[in-house]
């Protein structure tokens, strides 16, 4: 047995019978993935100095769990913190215990792929030989069992993986690659995942917003997709939080890549209409209660002045029907709701049962306005005939010609001005993630902002209609008028020439 000690790669002819204790040995590795990698895998750790048994943080246990239990695995991780170590000891356990496993790695260059696939040989070299399969291939991007299990890395092109029948794929560093190769290398690679029903795992540090690995991520994040999100949290990485770490990695880099590459914030470089930065510091809440599939961030709304804005769509799967309501006088939010498939008389419907549920709640003012345009005109024809006892207590905000709040790309970019400045003075609060989300996708476009291109913006434009509901709530609300006095003061001298200053002889 000395003898095989000492072999690193195994060759079907080094093979020999298990005794009974490797046997047992063997049958445990194979059932328990955790007793495999932290008994028996080594790794070369950058942060623990050289080679180290394999002992996963909180997060890695996360990513492995997920790509365990689920056949879509999305991991978000900062810079150099083992997202690719875990999921290569991960392909070499599945490579090792399983029969005809068909492993594809895919990064964004050869180098990278080449790191990938080196940490697994670096895995299986410094396994006990009863556990090593014998190879009848090892080179520097393919590794060939003699069980039928192969891994093989390739890069990032739109035929990465072509005509393999792979039974689990690892995309490392998506964010870093080519927006369009990815996009073609997905489409071709979903097909033969989804054919195979292999597991399909991808993780990333961000790389800005309007990438394939951004929209996955919110998506994932949504719950509007079949990826199971791992993500890290900021107490997990103490080291990150240490002002002289901080202090020097910006020696080295931008404040911008530093919240990208260490605390994993999507900045955009495509001018959205809040800073990044900001929204990025913005922290979200899951809602507190779900009524009626309206989500409330705050459910005592006992004497609360509110405003309810509501931006009406076709409701035919595309654009979404959205509401928002705020306190006026802490100016934080109360609720929202959106839906993209209610016929307008339906989302009337929902519109004043929610108005019903605010009263119900203790609200002692409510002000609503409605966008006036072509879509909406049925909505507010019904609101105009309806007979709720409910709606009649609450007062409309006009703005524009007739009923509701007519925009127009001035007073569109009048609100989108003023949301900037309350987020970015920290006047206003939000607590939704769906609606932080849009945000990050909300960008200049022309004159005026507008979503990325695939994106939504439903739950933001309901937003920026409150935001011109304020230059009509100012004259009945204090509070309104004090949070908005100086930026009206800002905006109404914006391009005016001031008079010139007089001459004292």
């Amino acid at each position: 047995m000395a003898h095989y000690d000492k072999v690193i790669v195994k060759k079907p002819k080094d093979d020999q019978e298990l005794t009974k204790e490797e046997a047992k040995e063997w049958i445990k590795c194979a059932n328990d993935f955790f007793y495999f990698a932290e008994n028996y895998c080594y790794t070369q750790s950058t942060w623990y100095g050289g080679r180290t048994l394999f002992n996963p943080t909180d997060p890695q246990k996360r990513l492995l769990t997920s790509c365990i239990n689920n056949q879509y695995s999305l991991g978000l991780f900062p810079r150099q913190r083992g997202k690719t170590t875990a999921v290569a000891v991960f392909f070499l356990w599945l490579a090792t215990f399983h029969q005809d496993e068909t492993l594809g790695v895919v990064s964004k260059s050869l180098s990278n792929v080449k790191d990938v696939v080196a940490r697994i040989k670096f895995a299986y070299e410094n396994l006990p030989f009863f556990l090593k399969p014998a190879c009848v291939e090892y080179s520097v991007f393919t590794i060939g069992f003699d069980n039928g299990s192969s891994i093989r890395g390739e890069t990032m092109t739109p035929g990465a993986m072509r005509g393999l029948s792979l039974t689990g794929l690892f995309i490392d560093e998506i964010a870093f690659g080519s927006p369009k190769v990815v996009s073609e290398m997905m489409r071709s690679i979903f097909p033969i995942i989804t054919q195979s029903g292999g597991r399909m795992i991808i993780t990333s540090t961000p790389s800005g917003t309007g990438d394939y690995f951004s929209s996955l991520y919110f998506a994932a994040k949504n719950g509007e997709s079949n990826f199971h999100l791992t993500e890290f949290y900021e107490h997990e990485y103490p080291d990150y939080n240490n002002p002289e770490f901080k202090k020097n990695a910006l020696k080295e880099m931008s404040l911008n890549e530093y919240l990208q590459e260490y605390r994993c914030h999507f900045i955009s470089d495509k001018g959205t209409l809040v800073n990044s930065v900001t929204i990025e510091s913005i922290k979200t809440y899951e809602p507190v209660e779900e009524i009626e599939e309206i989500d409330f961030y705050i459910t005592d709304l006992t004497n609360r002045v509110l405003s309810v804005s509501v931006d009406v769509s076709e409701g035919v799967g595309q654009d979404s029907h959205g509401i928002q309501v705020l306190d006026l006088e802490s100016f934080e939010q109360v609720a929202e709701f959106e839906n993209n498939i209610l016929n307008q008389t339906e989302f009337t419907k929902k519109f004043l049962r929610l108005i019903e549920i605010l009263w119900e709640k203790g609200a002692k003012e409510i002000y609503y306005g409605i966008e006036n345009n072509g879509v909406s005109r049925g909505v507010i024809t019904l609101i105009l005939n309806t007979e709720s006892k409910a709606l009649n207590k609450c007062t409309p905000v006009s703005i524009g010609k007739g009923f509701g709040v007519t925009t127009t790309n001035k007073t569109k970019m009048e609100g989108c001005m003023k949301l900037k400045d309350l987020l970015e003075t920290h006047k206003l609060t939000l607590y939704s993630e769906k609606l932080i989300n849009e945000l990050r996708f909300f960008i200049k476009k022309g004159k005026s902002f507008a979503a990325e291109a695939g994106m939504t913006d439903d739950l933001v434009m309901a937003l920026v209609i409150s935001m011109n509901m304020l230059d009509q709530l100012k004259y009945q609300e204090d509070s309104v008028y004090e949070q908005t006095a100086l930026l009206d003061s800002v905006n109404n001298n914006e391009g005016e020439e001031s008079d010139p200053m007089p001459i004292i002889f």
